[in-house]
């Protein structure tokens, strides 16, 4: 069974899942479910209360979330099935995109992009939105239901693998970091610089942004800002500008 009729079928699931049973959802195990249904018990508190979840509780939906996630694919499915559901969940439903985002099962994009156009609430669109661009680490720009679908009408995800996805966003990302416009570079050399296998030319480009000569007082606050996050360091003026080619020329 290949990646679209595993992501439709369990799209097609999804309305049922009140009166599912395990043998009704595919490659879901009965530990899977168990994993998921720890996730709804422990991860109760919600991130915009005034004051805050406690360390303790923190901890124990960690725990939960790391549970799930080792689970992996299956787990994954039947946390999306389960936000079909998002009027009993509250903000369960967050933690349940989290375990599909730190699973990246590119079997679950076409399902999660088939739920976009039905939320009502943006909060619950940025929910889908977050975990399809860390399951393919893409961002396509626009109207999230239209860019999106876009999107996956152009990948064959049966043919990629998140691998082959992330050496296009990052050869996209180079691009962007070197072009005269600060609205693309900015952005980019920041996204660059938060990757593992592109840090340090992220680093380069953000630096050299620095001393570009339309930069703003409010741009250099936030590239500053941009270098303490990554570094925990303030951040010093680079003594030269990169020219575009250097940056397009650097190499994972």
């Amino acid at each position: 069974m290949n990646v679209k009729v595993i992501a439709l079928s369990l799209f097609a699931s999804l309305p049922t899942l009140a009166h599912a049973s395990i043998k009704e959802l595919p490659g879901v195990g009965r530990d899977d479910i168990k994993a998921i249904e720890r996730v709804e018990r422990d991860c109760t508190y919600s991130m915009m209360s005034r004051m805050g979840p406690r360390p303790a509780e923190v901890a124990r939906c960690e725990a939960a979330m790391e549970v799930a996630t080792a689970r992996g694919v299956g787990a994954a499915r039947y946390a999306l099935t389960r936000i079909a559901k998002s009027e009993e969940l509250g903000s369960n439903r967050t933690y349940l995109f989290q375990v599909i985002a730190r699973v990246g099962d590119l079997g679950q994009v076409a399902a999660l992009v088939k739920l976009l156009p039905e939320q009502t609430e943006a909060y619950q669109r940025f929910q889908i939105v977050a975990a399809l661009q860390a399951i393919t680490h893409a961002d396509p720009k626009g109207t999230p239901a239209i860019a999106w679908q876009k999107w996956l009408e152009d990948h064959d995800l049966t043919q990629v693998t998140r691998a082959d996805l992330l050496v296009e966003r990052v050869a996209q990302m180079r691009t962007e970091a070197a072009n005269e416009e600060l609205g693309y570079a900015i952005p980019a050399a920041r996204w660059l610089s938060l990757q593992p296998s592109t840090r340090d030319e992220g680093l380069v480009a953000l630096r050299a942004l620095l001393t570009h000569p339309k930069l703003d007082a409010k741009q250099r606050r936030n590239i500053d800002y941009m270098l303490t996050g990554v570094t925990g360091k303030k951040p010093s003026l680079p003594t030269s500008l990169p020219n575009k080619q250097a940056l397009l020329d650097l190499d994972l």
